[in-house]
């Protein structure tokens, strides 16, 4: 009997550097009707076997990727392969991972009205608020609708919420939750209408009721290790032996060349995840505080859901 690999996956992009693995879209996979999803937009005319899917930017895409898939020791769906953003030519080595698992946490646990921030230009400025009570969510008094939640367990669980605007929302969000160094509910990520994904964190929000956007600084190191498994034609293998703060891999292994039974890279751990939030620094003024406000930017750079530019883009 086949494995059914339909699912929702977090993804990680192989950065420019060769070494730090990077936050990569919301993928979403139906192998019976044959779709595949990047944060909500379909791909045109992707080719699906029992293990695998391609899609070309030539068919109309934004991107390019050929992914294989595979079950892990515990029972765990994942994929590996290569993608590139853009009409650019895949890449020659495997720069794309992915892992399907619910979120540790249930979404209850983030229950509660969050103050959120946009950032406009290079400034945090205040924008609304989200509020969670699950199984309902909504943002500035609207419900969010086939919104999905995920993540991956570890010491430091990493819980993930995101929706898109095929799927009948005003906006794209990816945000991830954490607690601050006080105990208040926390959440990072990206927003956007159009195009793709901003490159780095624009939309932050807190329980805490302040009307200032907080600092935070989000560390969160992967662990990607190897697993053995049944794969045809995946020829080349990374495995990540150590990792240090912020996804750095500090020693990765020689790629070795396979041809039937392969290990393929699987993220199955985050290791680290610190949320600190310092004194608030007061919200830009449009018509008296250009000073400090300048102050909350420096702060508000510090969110980096996306480090450095993607392979490929």
């Amino acid at each position: 009997m086949s494995t059914n690999f339909s699912g929702n996956y977090l993804s990680f992009i192989l950065g420019s550097d060769g070494k730090t693995w990077e936050p990569g879209p919301v993928v979403s996979v139906d192998t019976t009707k044959q779709i595949i999803a990047l944060d909500g937009i379909q791909m045109v005319n992707p080719t699906f076997t029992s293990t695998s899917v391609v899609w070309m930017a030539s068919s109309g895409n934004n991107s390019s990727g050929s992914i294989k898939f595979y079950q892990n020791s515990s029972g765990g769906n994942g994929f590996i392969g290569v993608y590139t953003e853009g009409s650019g030519s895949l890449p020659t080595s495997n720069n794309f991972s992915g892992i399907s698992s619910p979120a540790p946490d249930d979404l209850s646990t983030w229950n509660g009205k969050y103050n959120t921030f946009i950032k406009k230009g290079s400034k945090f400025q205040t924008d609304g608020t989200l509020t969670i009570q699950a199984p309902n969510v909504s943002y500035n008094g609207v419900d969010i609708s086939n919104y999905i939640y995920q993540g991956t367990k570890s010491t430091s669980n990493l819980d993930q919420l995101s929706w898109f605007i095929p799927q009948g929302n005003k906006q794209n969000v990816i945000v991830d939750f954490f607690k601050d160094s006080s105990g208040f509910l926390t959440f990072a990520g990206t927003q956007w209408t159009s195009g793709e994904a901003p490159s780095d964190n624009n939309f932050i929000g807190t329980t805490k009721p302040t009307p200032d956007p907080p600092t935070i600084t989000v560390i969160v190191a992967l662990v990607i290790n190897s697993a053995t498994t049944e794969v045809s034609e995946v020829t080349e293998v990374t495995e990540v032996t150590e990792v240090t703060e912020v996804t750095e891999v500090t020693e990765v292994t020689e790629v070795t060349e396979v041809t039937e039974v392969v290990e393929v890279v699987e993220v199955v751990e985050v290791v680290e995840v610190v949320v600190a939030a310092a004194e608030q620094a007061p919200l830009e003024d449009e018509a008296s505080r250009p000073t400090e406000a300048d102050k909350d930017s420096d702060a508000a750079a510090k969110l980096a859901r996306k480090d450095t530019g993607k392979s490929g883009k």
